[in-house]
């Protein structure tokens, strides 16, 4: 045995005390891909590595909650899935965000009318002559 090496004995008795890590080794990228989307299943991915396994929560949080949802689909739909959520929370966001400005216009246009209404009856009032001979 060369210094440095470790004997068969030794690295069965390091594993099992957990020393050294028994790592699944990456096959290629699609894996690596694959694995870095929290998924072991190597046959989830086309020749072509457009699909892709997604997992709703992590398989330890699953495991917690009892239940694992989980969905195969096209690269391009996560991404236009993606942006599409992405813009709808934006615009949900900014209508709530301007609530207050929306708010204030309508009782300012409230306010413009109220007064239109009493400059007309204040109109009408002074329109007429003061002196009754004159009103006839």
């Amino acid at each position: 045995m060369i210094v440095g090496q470790l004997s068969d004995q030794d690295v069965e008795v390091r594993k099992r005390a957990g020393s050294i890590s028994q790592r699944k080794p990456v096959l290629d990228a699609h894996a690596s891909r694959d694995v870095a989307l929290g998924s072991d299943k190597q046959n989830s991915v086309n020749q072509d590595g457009s699909i892709y396994h997604l997992n709703l929560l992590p398989e330890d949080l699953a495991l917690l909650f009892g239940a694992n949802y989980a969905v195969q689909v096209p690269l391009f739909l996560v991404v236009f899935v993606g942006i599409a959520l992405g813009l709808i929370l934006g615009f949900a966001w900014e209508w709530a965000r301007e609530h207050k400005h929306r708010a204030a216009a309508v009782s300012g246009t409230r306010a413009v009318a109220k007064l239109e209404r009493e400059l007309a009856v204040m109109k009408d009032s002074t329109s007429m002559p003061k002196d009754e001979i004159l009103a006839l």
